[in-house]
């Protein structure tokens, strides 16, 4: 487990043990804690796993596992739905066997405590519900649960909203345009998407009060041009990044083209018509975004990859079509049925390979549960631990931590990446009077905790691997 799962855990524990959404130190809670950007029912999932089996990295990553199988079903579903059953069962092995882009791929992310998985999976299944709402005799309430949960997957990682909002509005209004679907059917998803988010937002106005909030509003404006508005213009994107966007333009372009021919025989689209259409087009502006706008981490595209190697799984089917019909032609009718299940099963052992070569590379041992184990052994239970490692705080059941403010994220962020920003670091370590520091690789890295200081008003008593535990000089 590392910092940023360690943050979004802690609003977990914070929810199970003060009943507050939000995150916790060892003197209060902090509502609605921006710096988290969890949502809902991520951090309900998490919640039910620490209250059931406490604290500890496996056990709160047991609680984004539920997510991880139901993006599974949900991108077997939307598929089916697109292209039908045995096209589907392809387009969801090439999701899992897309290798890995800066150590981040659908199963590797799917094991952490992060909040890109939960969200697809609220996604996919709300993209589901949404288009199948608009097949001719379905019920609206489908498409009022797809609207429901696509909010939900929003929640959980908001910035997916700057693609995604415009792609659907897109695609409502074109559907409004053409009057092949009834427009209360048409309506009622966008409409009901757009209801929960901003009654989301509206109950964490009215719930959110004090200086947290303006804490919150002032994080969001530091956040908004470092992160996810730029002016970088793609130039922080990487390798990784760069076949992401790749991938996503080939999976768009090739979807267009099929879709533009189906348009010029026949406007009356299939429920898996317009979900096409709605994810080439989805990703499309994830592709603009993520090149032009964003920050360009790699990580941030992972939404975008994913549901582009989903619509790629069709013309790979047609492609070992092609094979198989070429192969009956020439009478080898046993290598013409052979074909798509040695391409199944070269999918497979290409997940298993892509996914178990970086696990395997982890340690045996991780020090972080070592010293979590020392903490709760060795330290009194209001001894008062000064750390950033939030890892930390979700692993022990001592729960008396203080860290740095989320700001200070951000702030690690503009040192690195806008250094013209000239961000200052000076953290006033000591305000909380604590009895003990840790420091980790997160704080090894930033340098929150200058050496001098430290030298000069704690002692090292322990340490294992990077994180070294320091004693409060009396």
């Amino acid at each position: 487990m590392w910092f940023d799962e360690g943050y979004k855990a802690n609003a977990a524990r914070t929810l199970v043990e003060y009943g507050v959404y939000g995150t916790s130190n060892a003197f209060g809670v902090i509502p609605f804690d921006a710096a988290t950007t969890n949502g809902p029912a991520d951090t309900l999932m998490m919640a039910i796993a620490f209250r059931v089996l406490g604290p500890g990295p496996g056990n709160l990553r047991l609680g984004i596992l539920p997510f991880t199988l139901l993006a599974i079903l949900g991108l077997y579903h939307l598929a089916a739905l697109m292209f039908g059953r045995r096209t589907a069962f392809l387009s969801v092995l090439l999701v899992l066997a897309f290798p890995p882009l800066e150590r981040t791929s659908f199963l590797l992310l799917g094991r952490q405590v992060m909040g890109e998985v939960p969200a697809l999976a609220l996604i996919v299944w709300g993209l589901w519900m949404w288009f199948r709402s608009w097949r001719r005799g379905s019920s609206p309430v489908w498409g009022l649960a797809g609207g429901i949960l696509v909010a939900l997957g929003l929640l959980s990682k908001t910035q997916i909203a700057i693609s995604l909002l415009p792609a659907l509005s897109a695609i409502t209004l074109l559907a409004l345009v053409w009057r092949t679907v009834p427009w209360p059917k048409v309506i009622v998803p966008m409409a009901t998407t757009l209801v929960v988010m901003a009654g989301w937002k509206v109950a964490e106005a009215i719930l959110c009060t004090g200086p947290t909030c303006g804490a919150n509003a002032s994080f969001f404006a530091v956040a908004l041009p470092t992160l996810l508005v730029t002016d970088m213009h793609g130039a922080m994107v990487n390798r990784g990044g760069a076949v992401a966007a790749v991938t996503m333009a080939l999976a768009a372009g090739i979807t267009a083209f099929r879709l533009y021919r189906a348009a010029r025989a026949n406007r009356r689209w299939s429920a898996g018509q317009w979900t096409q259409a709605a994810l080439a087009t989805w990703i499309t502006f994830y592709a603009a975004w993520f090149l032009i706008l964003s920050i360009g981490w790699t990580r941030y595209a992972f939404a975008g990859w994913i549901v582009a190697a989903l619509l790629l799984g069709e013309p790979l089917a047609r492609a070992l079509g092609w094979a198989a019909h070429r192969l009956a032609g020439a009478n080898h009718r046993s290598l013409a049925r052979a074909v798509e299940p040695v391409a199944a099963v070269a999918l497979v052992v290409a997940t298993v390979f892509t996914t178990a070569q970086p696990l395997l590379a982890a340690p045996a041992n991780d020090p972080m549960q070592a010293m979590a184990a020392y903490i709760d052994q060795a330290l009194d239970a209001d001894a008062i631990v000064e750390t950033w490692e939030w890892e930390l705080g979700v692993s022990t059941h001592h729960r008396a931590y203080t860290y740095p403010d989320g700001i200070y994220v951000m702030r690690v962020v503009q040192r690195e990446f806008y250094p013209e920003s000239a961000a200052s670091l000076e953290y006033d370590f000591l305000k909380h009077d604590p009895d003990y520091l840790v420091i980790g690789p997160f704080a090894t890295y930033t340098g929150i905790y200058p050496a001098a200081m430290v030298a000069e008003h704690f002692t090292l008593i322990h340490s294992e691997g990077s994180y070294q535990l320091f004693a409060r000089v009396q």
